[in-house]
């Protein structure tokens, strides 16, 4: 769940107590923190969340690195930084200056300090926070995640990219996260689906088949299929393969079967769910419903 940030520092804290008088009065003067935390509703999406409060999809996203990786999965209940202008609230590292923020979002110090939702460097003090305007940053560029309106809202239909359901029906017996070191050295990166030899295992959404590999001391026979937005599937320790690279295939299509190929303990599917390149938990794509 993405919390809201909201660990005012205490009021003893020596740095608080060693402030001059005049800075004193510039924190008292203060009217709050640089954002609004949204407590999401059913029906809720990002982009409407974004839109009711006048701000950029883009900005609630940066200030929200959590949400990043699953746009499309907010639940209700779940809180959502929104900040008060086209910038990025930032939560500072214990021990983090204001310099070393801003010199990460490409922003002079200066810029940072002069504008008024910082008051000064003293809602930095207050709140752990500092609120960047206009920050530089690499992956900010279209089509890093996927903000338009149709994939937020979900109206793509069931065909059209969204991976949805089981591949294969099986007990899960590894989460995505869980940490095994006999039998890998970081972070479980999907989960895995025990299941009978020779069970069918099925495409989770449309798309083209990526790549159709092997790795020995790894995912043995996989497959990885691409669904645009950015998003990818991977089914790994396959007996069988019935589709090349290249190939569009339908949601729901059977793509090969299960086994124990690679570095394998027993027959199952060890499923991923990619966003740009990089793992993420499968878990609210496994319901039928996509959530």
């Amino acid at each position: 769940m993405v919390m809201p940030i909201e660990h005012a520092l205490p009021l003893h804290d020596p740095f608080l107590a060693e402030a001059r008088p005049q800075e004193e009065a510039v924190i008292s003067a203060i009217a709050g923190p640089p954002y609004t935390v949204h407590t999401v509703s059913p029906g809720d999406t990002l982009w409407d969340i974004a839109q009711r409060h006048g701000i950029s999809l883009q900005w609630v996203l940066v200030s929200n690195p959590d949400l990043a990786a699953r746009p499309h999965f907010i639940r209700p209940g779940e809180h959502v930084l929104v900040p008060h202008g086209e910038g990025v609230v930032h939560r500072l590292r214990p021990g983090e200056r204001l310099e070393e923020a801003a010199a990460l979002y490409g922003v002079e110090v200066e810029v940072v300090l002069s504008h008024p939702a910082n008051a000064g460097g003293a809602v930095a003090l207050v709140y752990g926070v500092v609120f960047v305007p206009s920050p530089r940053l690499p992956d900010m560029g279209p089509g890093v995640a996927p903000w338009h309106r149709e994939a937020v809202l979900g109206e793509m239909g069931p065909n059209d990219g969204m991976p949805i359901g089981m591949p294969v029906p099986g007990v899960i017996t590894s989460r995505f996260g869980e940490l095994a070191p006999e039998l890998r050295r970081g972070p479980h990166t999907g989960v895995d689906i025990a299941a009978p030899m020779g069970a069918p295992v099925r495409a989770t959404a449309a798309g083209s088949v990526l790549l159709v590999g092997y790795e020995e001391e790894g995912y043995g026979l996989y497959v990885v299929i691409e669904h645009g937005g950015g998003l990818a599937t991977l089914y790994a320790h396959l007996q069988t393969v019935s589709v090349r690279r290249g190939d569009r295939v339908r949601q729901g299509q059977v793509i090969g079967q299960l086994g124990s190929s690679g570095k394998s303990t027993g027959p199952h599917l060890h499923y991923e769910v990619r966003l740009h390149g990089r793992p993420i938990d499968p878990w609210p794509y496994l319901a039928p419903g996509g959530r």
